[in-house]
């Protein structure tokens, strides 16, 4: 057997194995196991909340054979067909990116793809970063999405469910996750030592928090920086020497997740930096909408700090306005208003599609360089 890696390995496959959306999976479980399931669902929340991955325990419950509380059983046919992941006409699950072909024919592809009739019970269609969708593309899925054909299901999956039109939004079940708070991640990387055979002490707690802070909470994150660092950790160093070993490693990892590129993005801004700040378009070219949207989460909850509303502020985004305050000490309110306005003007040319995204990102660069 190939070797797998964590987060493939510890991946949820029922909902009580979920990190941190502990409402939505009750909501789910009591609509599963009393049939009152809709249709069509919308899946919305941050990167790293697990939208995909409830979308994919979602279309095995429906299809089980022996669904237990609402899980899958994981050990009928239906079950272990589509954890295989095999892929054809009939399946009973087909995943989909609006990301990279978000017009007409993604629809039209769409709209084809239900008319076959699946093995299983139901056919799920899982449409990944849907709000990517064109509003001509949107409004040629209404009808589909209204009334789905018999024996289908459709999970749409988003950062961004405003980018949806209202007729779209209404016509689903709305679940909004949230994001996965340091502590349930660290539970997670816990319980993965444990399963890694390690002789878990007090300090394999403590590492697993410094882990998942590490990382943002982020679960599949997590995952990937323990087993980066499990076969290097020596207990009976001191804190200071563990601490620097997850840094290091951490870095690898979270300097190309979209949070920390934005959050370098911002702070070269501010730093006048123009040759960093253009290094990191050339690696977001591909989404600038995903990537602007998390820059101005970053300098809105950085607004909320300065402007002493700091009871606004969500507290996933306090790692990054820290260090903002800490190197940005002398930005005003005023100067910040200039900047979320770039970007706020950046994101809309992204959503009309009228310029290519470089040219977008190096608009924006020229102008944040010269707000602060």
């Amino acid at each position: 057997m190939s070797y797998e890696p964590f987060s493939i390995r510890y991946r949820p496959r029922v909902f009580g194995d979920v990190v941190g959306q502990d409402k939505i999976v009750t909501a789910l479980r009591t609509k599963l196991e009393a049939k009152t399931l809709g249709r069509t669902i919308l899946l919305s929340g941050p990167h790293g909340s697990g939208k995909t991955t409830l979308g994919r325990i979602i279309a095995m419950a429906v299809n089980c054979q022996n669904p237990q509380n609402g899980d899958p059983c994981l050990t009928c046919s239906s079950c272990k067909r589509m954890a295989s992941g095999a892929a054809n006409a009939h399946s009973g699950l087909i995943e989909m990116n609006a990301a990279g072909d978000r017009g007409i024919d993604m629809a039209r592809n769409i709209i084809e793809r239900v008319r076959f009739q699946s093995r299983e019970k139901m056919r799920v269609i899982i449409l990944d970063e849907c709000h990517q969708l064109t509003s001509q593309a949107q409004a040629a899925l209404l009808k589909t999405l209204e009334e789905p054909p018999a024996r289908s299901m459709f999970i749409l999956a988003t950062t961004e469910p405003e980018s949806l039109i209202p007729t779209i939004r209404s016509r689903c079940l709305p679940l909004k996750l949230k994001h996965v708070a340091v502590l349930d991640s660290a539970k997670l990387v816990y319980k993965v030592m444990k399963k890694e055979g390690v002789q878990v002490t007090k300090a394999h707690q403590e590492a697993a928090k410094k882990i998942a802070a590490a990382v943002n909470g982020h679960p599949r994150d997590a995952l990937q920086l323990l087993e980066r660092v499990i076969g290097s950790l020596d207990f009976d160093e001191s804190d200071d020497d563990i601490d620097q070993l997850i840094e290091s490693m951490s870095e690898e990892i979270m300097d190309i997740s979209p949070e920390k590129l934005a959050f370098n993005y911002v702070d070269a801004l501010v730093d006048n930096a123009a040759s960093d700040a253009f290094q990191v378009t050339r690696r977001v070219s591909d989404r600038p909408d995903l990537f602007i949207g998390i820059a101005m989460d970053i300098v809105r909850h950085w607004g909320y700090a300065v402007s002493g509303a700091k009871k606004m502020m969500d507290p996933h985004w306090n790692r990054y306005v820290s260090k903002l305050q800490d190197n940005h000490e002398e930005v005003s309110t005023n100067d910040i208003y200039a900047l979320f306005s770039a970007f706020f003007a950046a994101y809309g040319e992204c959503k009309k599609y009228v310029y290519r995204p470089s040219d977008v990102l190096f608009r924006l660069t020229l102008k944040g360089l010269s707000i602060v």
